[in-house]
């Protein structure tokens, strides 16, 4: 008995000593988490700047300039996918250690519009390259070549598949 109690004064002196080394470790720790929130946030500013800025909105009439234009447009887009990302895993890992020192919580839903935006504009310039790539296929085809009835049929098939399109690719 004697050696059990002796091992709990031991217990209760190191878990003492670690609580009071932990209550001295939190002011730095909170100010740490205060110092990657605001790098955090001053990143998805500039996520939602450079969004906001160079985001691909239009393509050129003609099939060779807007076939380029598209391409650079769904590079833009996996480039700033994966900082959109990378910036939400950021700010959810300081939301999760913002509770755990009981401070006030972030928003770590605060990049869901722009990645939903981000997705909703992907999806339409890959749609639109579809059909840009039937342009193209038109355009690079000799006109002593053409098979009138194939162009047409081929030209009627993308505008009934722009017209499926759904409302909010569309909406773009």
């Amino acid at each position: 008995m004697d050696t059990l109690e002796g091992e709990w004064a031991v217990f209760k002196q190191v878990l003492a000593k670690r609580s009071t080394t932990m209550e001295e470790q939190i002011p730095a720790l909170q100010a740490k988490i205060h110092q990657e929130e605001d790098n955090v946030n001053a990143k998805i500013k500039d996520i939602e700047n450079e969004w906001r800025d160079d985001r691909p909105k239009e393509a050129s009439e003609r099939p060779e300039v807007a076939s380029s234009q598209i391409k650079k447009a769904l590079n833009f887009m996996t480039i700033l996918g994966g900082k959109i990302t990378k910036g939400q895993g950021e700010l959810q890992r300081i939301c999760k250690a913002k509770d755990l020192l009981e401070m006030e919580p972030g928003d770590p839903h605060a990049l869901d519009t722009l990645k939903e935006d981000h997705q909703n504009l992907n999806e339409v310039w890959h749609r639109i390259g579809e059909v840009w790539s039937t342009m193209d296929k038109v355009d690079r085809t000799p006109f002593n070549a053409y098979i009138f009835k194939d162009v047409k049929d081929a030209l009627d098939h993308e505008m009934n598949e722009m017209r499926e399109f759904p409302n909010r690719i569309r909406g773009y």
